[in-house]
């Protein structure tokens, strides 16, 4: 047990490194760096910041615990890795033990399970931790993989996941980085209504949602249900979508061939139709690239 004047001092310095992982983040995002790069930063600045923390030291220290937490809810944002979800777990714990019960805090660790697919460890904690009153989970009907794609498909107002495996076809496709909870991605589903060439897209598009902490599968199934041609499906592991180098929404992807020929990122008010148009052009929806 660390003394006031002792703990207060190591609050100090767990609040400044937690402040030099902010800034990581911050420099990782001006950059534009593909989303891997920037989890990769993350995790190795977190491991040298926070990978030697002694817990039996600290775990009566309410303060530290909060920054521990913190860092640990940073690093699991960035990287959807369940190592920092079970950091945040063990933190959260530990502050409960020490009086501290703070239902978001509860909230983002079931959020970083689900983010990072661990559907029965966040079950097993919702459970753990009852009063907390999460969203509870859809049935998960998950195939086994072998290697390839694969990607979620919200079913049953949004109460089943079931997984199917994923192949970029020949020809021309489009894939868009998207999210039903970013308004430039609705944006550009919107404009899209009303492009001319719309029906060149038909069966040749795809809109990937990552799983996010929040993420409210029945919301999803309401605007597949409503919009047809604009159908969310959740990428399974999304790191191994290697061709989708930047999940920042909305960011749009062209195929030829399964061979990557154009991308663009953003819909900003006036629209970004001609960039659109380029991406179709170059895989190929107007005829031979």
């Amino acid at each position: 047990m660390l003394g006031p004047g002792k703990a207060s001092a190591v609050a100090d310095i767990y609040a400044e490194r937690f402040d030099r992982l902010k800034s990581v983040a911050a420099v990782d995002f001006k950059a534009d760096l593909p989303t891997k790069e920037a989890a990769d930063h993350i995790a190795a600045s977190y491991r040298s910041l926070f990978g030697n923390v002694d817990v039996s030291s600290v775990k009566d220290q309410p303060e530290i615990l909060k920054s521990l937490f913190d860092a640990s809810s940073m690093a699991a944002y960035y990287t959807d890795d369940a190592y920092y979800a079970k950091k945040m777990n063990l933190y959260f714990d530990l502050l409960k033990s020490a009086g501290f019960i703070e239902m978001a805090r509860g909230a983002e660790v079931y959020g970083a399970y689900i983010a990072a697919e661990e559907f029965e460890t966040a079950a097993q904690f919702a459970a753990t931790h009852a009063y907390l009153n999460v969203r509870p989970l859809p049935i998960i009907a998950a195939q086994q993989t072998h290697g390839g794609l694969q990607e979620w498909m919200v079913q049953a107002d949004g109460n089943k996941l079931s997984s199917s495996t994923f192949t970029l076809p020949s020809g021309p496709y489009m894939m868009v980085a998207s999210s039903v909870n970013c308004h430039f991605s609705l944006d550009s589903m919107r404009a899209l209504q009303r492009f001319p060439d719309l029906g060149r897209l038909s069966g040749r598009s795809k809109w990937l949602m990552r799983i996010e902490r929040s993420a409210n599968f029945a919301e999803i199934a309401r605007w597949n249900d409503a919009h047809p041609k604009f159908q969310f499906s959740i990428p399974r592991r999304y790191a191994t979508w290697t061709d989708i180098s930047h999940w920042d929404t909305p960011t749009f992807y062209f195929f030829n061939n399964a061979k990557l020929v154009y991308k663009f990122s953003g819909w900003p008010a006036t629209g970004n139709i001609d960039n659109l148009k380029r991406g179709m052009m170059e895989a190929g929806f107007y005829g031979s690239p």
